[in-house]
């Protein structure tokens, strides 16, 4: 009964107001009829003596009077009045959920739904991209896939219409009236169906009256928001407008320490000189010092200098065999290693005496004059080594070979050109890391609404909102950790990524390191090993800015007609978007793993639905419709020596009937002690049906000629479903001092099939297999709970505990495609949840004032708390990945049993408190000093449950203190988020088996500022 809210709330406001005006009930009134009427006199009345004659209640009968006419206005429509302002009608539903109003956003400075996580119990939500794409968790059930074409298991709802792709969920949280997150399947309710929940946001609607809101904000790292809405009353009590709209800038937070790289400005600490300027005659004369000979080469098939390496021949004694010394150049310490191998014949024909001593490029004697020396035709490759030590790790291929510039390959495109082959396959050099930013993951966005608001009859009401975002922030750089992973123990050990170590760089370079914060924990977990990361997560070493690139806008609409019998709700929508992110992708310098993500798609969403109420019976019947188109094209210009591009599209077609009801089971004050007793019972049928197909090709380096390696595929698949609830809501008694209402309930959901978009080339003969459709998850669960209020609402108190049971629960996890790309897949597991929450709001300053008056200002105006708490397991659950060990074309299959491992996302408790207080300023206004904090226990972030791939339990702290006018015109607030600092990731990539690092995204650092807001 949503829709009916605007006007019926509109209807208890009136009713309340004549109540407020009236000396009485309208029961206690006198009846004007002429024998009971006061006699007709000419005479003025006496004041007095009207007062004397007509007997008005004290403040606390008024009170109760309005009180209980509320109530039961509220008993009709679901809805109810809380001192001083509007509370959501979820209060007294049967259902656990937590309700935000406009006021707590703006003090808890929640600016996207990431934030709401920290005041809602057993909610994990976090994105791994800047502005879009959020992972939204409930009771340890969701999806952390970032996809284009992933759909959560928690559904986003903006004013009642289901926003279906995870890339526009995030752009229009402002200017908003509330938000009500609702935890457990939504099986007959909320349009689409959902297993895990729904997040309800609710915009700020036109109020017929002239007004204007403004806020303007200032903090560190020069952020500055600007917040403005205006109501304009176009054509009385029948046509209104809004329109608003905020625009943000910050400076990144995150050093590239790479930016403007000059290395003649550093100290090598091993040779104690400045690290050597990369150009093409340093290069030069490098590799003619690691070849005495002059023989090397560069290889256009591979891209790759080759050099042969140096042996220096010892009699052993016996004469039937060689002892040689390899000579190893350690590029990234610039000194020269030496290690003794032994059996190793050269023909004589190969070796040659030196004529004077052999020096490596520090001075130092390799060998004396008179030494035999002998050239092998085995090679070293030093694409993979450290050049500079620090930024410069792979010598720049645009320096191509001694003879000149890199010809034209053989049967080379038509295309190809100059310099093409630079853009598939160099490392960046000097030039490049010049023109970097010095600081990275900035803000730049905007978004605005304009929102019309027609009612033409008392009994209709048409709504249409018009909105738009734009994003040119930063795309997200996240942090590496250097790891390799072992098959035999499925653990991990410390290593570097292509000859990059970010703590070695960070050494060398000078630069502070911070606290440890991460580790990789020996294999046998006897020892902790440094993790080879530099310590501090805002700070690293990348060869890219990135970008993400949105463009967003859309149409939605609401209208009802009350025709007395039933009411009618029609809700449609129309959004689009286009999306580019350039991804630094793999947080160091190498050009490893970079990417180009691009989507667009647009959805249209129609939904129908009729209610209807009698004395002890309401009902809801409708029809939901959801279309989405989505096109997206990925591009990796440099990954394994391919150049790959990755083509996929997706139709989505979801529809579902539905109908649900509530009967009173006992008519009130039937039986004694029996309120009230309801029975409501809910179904919805679910049809989806998806259209998918993909196709890839590469450019391999050994030949720049495209192909496509994988042949365009298509698919097909419906999946259909019944879901549905059944509760029993029993309330023992609701009067002036409280209302308790307890209820059990049973839901059964369903989530529909998947396609994973992340295969790029063929994994052999198996490629139909995995383009077949991830099955749908299914869900059982029991909640018990209860909802309280009491004295007025002073004090608030709900509690849940629930059991899940869930089958072919869709799990995101990093597999690999046979010996090249980690691809994002969702897999099949069975899991069972068990949990509780519990929420405690109280009003202690009102609630002590009639007993110590003034005194009562020292105790918190206003005192919330919450607690969640979960039990998780996956069930049955193994996947097979392919775990490289030594040449790529070496990959071991490996089973990994996740059977028994918490659930990702999932923390076992966490909890937050928020205590604010109001003390007047002797009529010139009030400073409302505010401090919150929340708590989060170890969380698994990766199905493997290991610590690498986890966060271990941290406390955030945060506070704001404001002053305002008397009138609530002017608010001046100071305010800071995460006071101490505390360095917790929010999500982590586990790319060890082919990458050798695990990616790390790091939650924002202290920030601080001032915000002032008007509305007048």
């Amino acid at each position: 009964m949503l829709a009916l809210k605007p006007w019926r709330y509109g209807c208890a406001l009136v009713s309340a107001t004549l109540l407020l005006l009236s000396p009485a009930s309208a029961q206690d009134l006198p009846d004007p009829s002429p024998e009971t009427a006061p006699e007709a006199t000419d005479e003025p009345a006496d004041p007095d003596e009207a007062d004397s004659d007509l007997e008005e209640p004290d403040a606390a009968e008024l009170d109760a009077i309005l009180r209980m006419d509320i109530l039961q206005q509220a008993s009709d429509i679901e809805e109810i009045l809380i001192t001083g302002e509007k509370q959501n009608t979820l209060q007294d539903a049967p259902t656990s959920s937590t309700s935000f109003t406009a006021g707590d956003l703006q003090a808890l400075r929640i600016e996207d739904i990431a934030d709401l996580a920290d005041y809602t119990p057993n909610l994990e939500i976090n994105t791994a991209f800047a502005a879009s794409n959020p992972t939204i968790f409930i009771r340890g059930i969701g999806l952390k896939d970032y996809n284009a074409n992933a759909a959560g298991a928690v559904a986003v709802y903006q004013d009642g219409v289901n926003i279906n792709s995870p890339a526009i969920q995030l752009g229009q949280l402002f200017d908003i009236d509330g938000i009500d997150v609702l935890r457990g399947p939504q099986g007959s309710v909320n349009g689409r169906n959902a297993t895990a929940g729904a997040i309800l946001i609710r915009s700020a609607m036109p109020d017929g009256e002239f007004g204007v809101q403004t806020s303007l904000t200032y903090g560190n790292y020069d952020y500055k928001e600007v917040e403005a809405a205006i109501n304009v009353p176009l054509v009385e009590d029948m046509l209104s407008m809004r329109i608003s709209g905020v625009a943000s800038w910050r400076d990144g937070y995150t050093k590239n320490q790479c930016a403007g790289w000059n290395p003649e400005k550093h100290i090598n600490p091993a040779t104690g000189m400045p690290f050597r300027r990369v150009d093409e005659q340093s290069t030069r004369d490098l590799y003619f010092s690691l070849q005495p000979a002059g023989q090397w080469t560069f290889n256009p098939g591979s891209g790759e200098f080759e050099v042969g390496e140096v042996m220096i021949q010892r009699e052993n004694g016996s004469g039937a065999r060689n002892e040689f010394v390899f000579l190893n150049y350690d590029l990234a310490l610039q000194e020269t290693r030496n290690r003794q191998v032994q059996n190793v014949n050269v023909r004589e024909n190969n070796s040659w005496v030196l004529a004077e001593d052999l020096r490596d490029p520090t001075g130092a004697v390799i060998a004396t004059a008179g030494t035999k020396v002998a050239y092998m035709s085995t090679t070293m490759q030093f694409s993979n080594s450290v050049v500079d030590g620090i930024c410069i790790l792979q010598e720049p291929g645009k320096l191509a070979t001694l003879d000149g510039e890199l010809d034209p390959p053989q049967n080379a495109p038509p295309e190809w050109e100059e310099g093409y082959w630079d853009k598939t396959r160099i490392q960046p050099g000097l030039e490049d890391f010049a023109q970097l930013k010095n600081w990275t993951n900035n803000i730049d966005n905007w978004a605005a609404r304009m929102v019309l608001l027609y009612e033409p009859l008392d009994n209709m009401e048409w709504m249409i909102n018009v909105h738009g975002t734009q994003n040119r922030g930063d795309s997200a750089h996240l942090q590496m950790l250097g790891a390799d992973s072992k098959v035999e123990k499925l653990g991990f050990f410390e290593t570097g990524q292509n000859g990059f170590s970010e703590n070695r760089a960070a050494i060398r370079s000078g630069f502070t390191l911070g606290e440890g914060v991460r580790s990789v924990k020996g294999i046998d977990d006897t020892d902790g090993l440094p993790g080879q990361g530099g310590g501090n997560p805002f700070s690293g070493f990348y060869n890219s800015d990135g970008i993400e690139f949105i463009d967003a806008w859309g149409i939605n609409g609401r209208g009802f007609w009350d025709l007395g019998a039933v009411v009618v709700t029609l809700l449609y929508d129309y959004e689009w978007y286009d999306r580019v992110v350039d991804d630094e992708g793999d947080a160091n310098p190498v050009i490893v793993f970079p990417a180009i993500w691009s989507d667009s798609a647009w959805q249209t969403t129609e939904e129908l639905r009729i209610e209807g109420e009698e004395e002890r019976f309401k009902w809801t019947a409708g029809f939901f419709f959801l279309y989405e188109q989505l096109r997206a094209t990925n591009f990796f210009p440099a990954t394994q020596n391919f150049r790959i591009e990755q083509n996929f599209n997706q139709k989505l077609f979801s529809w579902a009937p539905y109908a649900n009801g509530e009967i009173d089971l006992v008519e009130e004050g039937v039986i004694p002690g029996i309120y009230e007793l309801t029975l409501g019972l809910g179904v919805r049928y679910n049809q989806e049906r998806k259209k998918f197909g993909l196709t890839s090709s590469a450019i391999a380096s050994e030949s720049l000629i495209e192909a496509q390696v994988l042949p365009k595929t298509e698919r097909d698949s419906t999946w259909k479903e019944w879901t549905g609830d059944l509760q029993l809501s029993y309330t023992p008694f609701s009067n002036e001092y409280g209302t308790l209402l307890t209820y059990l309930k049973y839901g059964h959901g369903f989530k529909g099939g998947h396609f994973n978009a992340g295969l790029t080339i063929s994994g052999g003969n198996d490629i139909d297999q995995q383009l077949d459709p991830v099955q749908p998850e299914f869900i059982d669960a029991v909640e018990l709970g209860f909802r309280t209020r009491w004295l007025d609402d002073r004090i608030i108190l709900n509690a849940a505990v629930f059991r899940y049971w869930y089958t072919d629960l869709q799990v995101f996890d990093i597999t690999n495609e046979a010996t090249a790309l980690p691809i994002q897949q969702l897999l099949n597991g069975d899991a069972n949840v068990l949990g509780t929450e519990v929420e405690l709001r109280l009003r202690p300053a009102a609630l002590l004032e009639e007993y110590i008056g003034p005194w009562s200002l020292l105790f918190p105006s206003l005192l919330n708390g919450s607690m969640g708490w979960l039990d998780t397991e996956f069930g049955d659950f193994v996947v097979t990945k392919a775990v490289r060990r030594g040449p790529r074309n070496n990959a071991i299959p490996t089973d990994f049993d996740y059977e028994g491992n918490r659930l990702v996302a999932a923390p076992e408790w966490n909890w937050s408190v928020i205590m604010e207080y109001e003390f007047p300023i002797f009529g010139w206004g009030a400073l409302v000093p505010q401090y919150d904090f929340n708590y989060r226990s170890k969380t698994y972030l990766d199905p493997q449950m290991v610590d690498p791939i986890s966060m271990k339990g941290y406390w955030l702290h945060n506070a704001r203190i404001a002053y305002r006018t008397p009138d609530d015109r002017i608010e001046l607030a100071f305010w800071v988020s995460n006071i101490l600092e505390q360095t917790y990731k929010v999500d982590t990539f586990d790319l060890s088996r082919e990458f050798n690092t695990i990616l790390e995204v790091w939650g924002e650092p202290r920030t601080y500022g001032v915000t002032l807001s008007l509305n007048w």
